[in-house]
């Protein structure tokens, strides 16, 4: 409160927003008339009168006894209707708090358990993650997609828009599709986010984006740029081999992506699936991807 009114004598403050702005508009009224010169001075709060060492002190410690006094008696003659509405501002404020502390205490759980340094080995043996917790549908593998992109392969080559960079990586991701279905006794709707990672990590594990010249190397490349680049591929890999895919949608929320993605079928081996979905299972964490922001961090394998 000193330094308000500090502020209204130098007229660096507004009466407006301070709290109770109506009581201080009045008395920054009355600084705009007066004509004395007004010194604030800080009153020890219940200064014993004995303790007074001047009488400026002894003037401000009289009159300061006074306000706590007309400020009691105002407390106790309150309407009742203020009294209840304070009372449920009181219970607010604990309730307030006692979120905060819950919140805080969670936030600070979570941070001890990001920084254990656990291996997502470890992780996933707590959580007992298997690969029979997801409730694909299968069937015998035909092998139709193999034989169509070999049969393809040898007459076709890739001429997208995206530049020689990326034509090289459709002809190492066609072929790459062709050992992978050619292998796999079952296949199933296999999302694109799988099949990105899985062809992402046979790679090498670096952003595809930046082999193939979708973005400058030395930028920190996000898991939902590289993805979104990636989709990109696929678009021009449909256009070039002109295979009519068998599409659909599935969820991958045993590992914790929410998102329904789109899925293709397609033959994939039970080992793939399972280095895949743990290699999802590591990027996501202990934080759930609800929503798109959830991958707009970068991807280190």
């Amino acid at each position: 409160m000193l330094d308000c009114l500090r502020d209204l004598l130098r007229g660096t403050g507004t009466a407006s927003k301070y709290d109770h702005s109506d009581l201080w508009k009045e008395i920054e009224t009355i600084l705009t008339v007066v004509r004395a010169e007004i010194v604030p001075h800080k009153v020890v709060s219940h200064l014993p009168l004995a303790e007074c060492i001047s009488p400026l002190e002894e003037w401000t410690q009289k009159w300061n006894a006074a306000a706590d006094t007309q400020a009691d008696l105002a407390n106790v003659t309150r309407p009742k209707f203020f009294t209840r509405v304070w009372n449920r501002f009181l219970q607010y404020r604990k309730d307030w708090k006692q979120r905060v502390k819950l919140m805080t205490s969670f936030h600070l759980a979570v941070a001890a358990y990001d920084c254990t340094g656990e291996t997502s080995e470890s992780y996933e043996d707590d959580q007992g993650f298997e690969v029979s917790h997801f409730d694909f549908v299968t069937s015998p593998n035909t092998a139709e997609v193999s034989v169509q992109l070999s049969a393809w392969l040898e007459t076709g080559l890739f001429q997208s828009s995206l530049g020689a960079e990326a034509d090289t990586i459709l002809a190492q991701f066609c072929q790459w599709l062709i050992r992978v279905d050619g292998s796999a006794a079952e296949m199933r709707l296999v999302s694109l986010l799988e099949i990105f990672v899985a062809f992402r990590v046979f790679c090498g594990g670096g952003p595809l984006s930046v082999r193939g010249g979708g973005a400058d190397k030395y930028s920190l490349v996000s898991f939902a740029r590289d993805f979104s680049y990636f989709r990109k591929l696929f678009k021009c890999f449909e256009d070039c081999t002109r295979i009519s895919w068998t599409v659909g949608q599935i969820d991958l929320i045993q590992v914790k992506i929410y998102p329904v993605q789109r899925a293709i079928w397609l033959g994939w081996p039970k080992d793939l699936e399972l280095s895949t979905l743990q290699t999802l299972q590591a990027f996501v964490g202990n934080r759930p991807i609800t929503n798109c922001q959830g991958f707009s961090r970068p991807w280190h394998v």
